[in-house]
């Protein structure tokens, strides 16, 4: 068995950039208190470092500038809770910013309890005095506001195992050393204080599968996860999760591996990391190829050594996905996936497809002809030296995949290309839909072809239709062929493709990178749209 990286996922901030993030607390203070029962579990070392996010970052100001926000602070609720704020500044000496940092300093943890079903919170301050004193603070002040309200006193106190247990509704929350414990489940709160009187060693941190979980997580993650996945599913928790079978093709192509690991895999863990630029995700479980079977060969490869080519890279790029699929393999093998309607359907999809194929059988030939290493891009267009613009700008999206025999292949899809765009301009034309005008360019071992709209003569290019975003294209380089919505878009990516077909695959079996700052370009360059139309509705 090896621990596999099933996905990975970044997402760029803005180009201000993120606070610098301070090292994680060790050890995790809520694995220690948690019981082993627990079959989720998440931790927050660093509260500061978030705090420090909300207060600095650039996206703060332009949250705040906007109408709907100022209106909400000077809604009664939020003037009310500004109050209340006040008071708990006053009574304990600190702003809340601070006061946050110092009653979470020892980090935050999230359990669910499997036997209790119950849910635990611990908060760790970074001394004892102050657990005790933000809890007398807040029982004052609701006991103050139900005695002005005429309500009876909403807090009941006990005493167990000779501490406080203060009882909020469902809620039971108790002091334990300079933590404060807060969980829905009594009988999960008496568990986890008779522990930490009792220095029980029946903790989560001592838990074999929790240990093994917490071995294989990385350096610099903010956030981290555990879920005993063997728990849940001896427990029938979520079976159609664990059922390990997809609902249709696209589900089946996006998690049809990960179902199927989910059956056999002991636990799986996630982890979030913060640099000044960007938030990365990185889930992960342990995986032996022998638990997928050769149904679900095409997601993992031969023996499960399947990986991710590299990500591609252009200016302005909103997401960049790559991964292995082998869909000739699940397509081939879609009577042992699905249901009998889905299969029916995949049939009927296959007899069009062969049509627009000249014969040819789809998941054989068509299919069969590409290789399982699949790149995709999305990315923002650049109008900006354009004479014909589109009212509605749109980003442009490519999908690059390797041919095992180019050769024959180039020419197959080149003619595919071309009668598709001429259904397309019969089709467009008894629409009264612009057309579209088929160009060839070759260079080496390069081969482009374009389609692009022609506008009518007395159009207005500074405001054309939706369909000005696109200039279908697809290009061959070596081994490579590239399906781009634009000819800018293709061009860049064959240079690309031609220079870096050395490099080397990653050890993912999917990668994905998303830039948030793309999108707000994009609403950017379509303000004066979105603004007219709001003046409209």
């Amino acid at each position: 068995m090896f621990y596999a990286r099933n996905l990975s996922l970044v997402i760029l901030w803005t180009a201000v950039g993120l606070p610098s993030i301070s090292s994680a607390a060790e050890p995790p203070t809520g694995a220690d208190f948690f019981p082993s029962t627990v079959v989720a579990f998440a931790e927050l070392p660093d509260p500061a470092a978030f705090v420090d996010l909300a207060l600095n970052h650039a996206v703060r100001a332009r949250l705040e500038s906007l109408d709907a926000l100022q209106d909400a602070y000077k809604s009664p609720q939020f003037l009310q809770f500004k109050a209340v704020v006040a008071v708990v500044e006053a009574q304990l000496g600190e702003t809340w910013p601070d006061l946050i940092k110092s009653a979470a300093a020892g980090g935050v943890s999230v359990a669910l309890d499997a036997s209790t079903q119950g849910v635990a919170i611990l908060i760790t301050a970074e001394d004892e005095a102050l657990p005790e004193k933000m809890l007398k603070s807040f029982t004052q002040l609701a006991r103050a506001d139900a005695l002005a309200n005429n309500k009876p006193d909403p807090i009941e106190t006990k005493t167990y195992r000779g501490l406080t247990v203060h009882r909020i509704d469902q809620a039971r929350v108790v002091v334990l050393g300079r933590s404060i414990l807060a969980t829905n489940k009594a009988e999960l709160g008496q568990r986890i204080v008779d522990m930490h009187v009792d220095t029980a060693q029946d903790t989560l941190a001592n838990s074999e599968l929790f240990q093994q979980a917490r071995a294989q997580a990385g350096d610099g993650a903010r956030i981290w996860g555990y879920v005993n996945t063997t728990a849940l599913r001896e427990a029938g928790a979520a079976k159609a999760l664990f059922a390990g079978r997809a609902e249709n093709p696209v589900l089946e192509l996006l998690a049809g591996g990960i179902l199927a690991n989910l059956q056999q895999t002991p636990f799986a863990t996630f982890a979030v990391s913060l640099s000044n630029e960007r938030l990365a995700v990185d889930l992960a479980a342990p995986h032996d190829p022998s638990w997928v079977g050769a149904n679900r060969e095409y997601y993992f490869g031969v023996d499960g050594q399947g990986a991710a080519p590299p990500l591609l890279h252009v200016d302005d790029a909103l997401l960049s996905l790559s991964t292995y699929r082998d869909i000739s393999d699940m397509w081939l093998r879609a009577g042992d996936l699905f249901d009998e309607k889905t299969n029916d359907q995949l049939v009927q999809a296959e007899s069009n497809l062969a049509t627009l194929f000249s014969g040819k059988d789809f998941g054989e030939e068509i299919l069969g002809a590409v290789g399982p290493e699949i790149q995709m891009i999305v990315a923002r267009q650049d109008f900006a030296n354009r004479d014909a613009q589109p009212a509605i700008k749109l980003p442009s999206f490519a999908l690059a995949l390797r041919l095992k025999d180019a050769e024959t292949m180039r020419s197959e899809l080149r003619r595919t290309f071309q009668s598709l765009v001429g259904f397309l301009n019969v089709i467009g034309a008894m629409n009264g839909q612009p057309q579209l005008d088929l160009d060839s360019e070759k260079a080496g071992d390069r081969h482009l072809i374009t389609a692009t709209y022609v506008p009518d003569k007395d159009a207005n290019t500074a405001r054309l239709p939706i369909n000005f975003n696109f200039s279908p294209s697809i290009g061959f380089v070596k081994d490579r062929v590239v399906v781009a919505s634009t000819k800018r878009l293709a061009e860049t990516l064959l240079t690309q493709l031609g220079e870096d077909a050395a490099t080397p695959p990653t050890v993912s079996n999917t990668n994905a990178r998303a830039d948030l700052a793309a999108v707000r370009q994009i609403l950017e360059d379509n303000r004066g749209q979105l603004v007219a139309q709001n003046m409209l509705a």
